[in-house]
């Protein structure tokens, strides 16, 4: 994993709020997936938002 792909993950696993400013930081979309299926721990339970 990336280092901001960690931070994502560790982030969404706390509830908080990942703010990234680097125009060149990537999330792979299998990331998210896994994330979002629980296979990196259990998620907040309002979920992950990316924009």
């Amino acid at each position: 994993m990336t280092d901001w792909e960690t931070r994502l993950v560790d982030a969404a696993r706390r509830g908080d709020w990942l703010v990234c400013t680097d125009q060149s930081a990537v999330v792979r979309a299998e990331l998210i997936r896994e994330l979002l299926l629980g296979r990196h721990g259990d998620v907040d339970p309002r979920g992950v938002r990316l924009s």
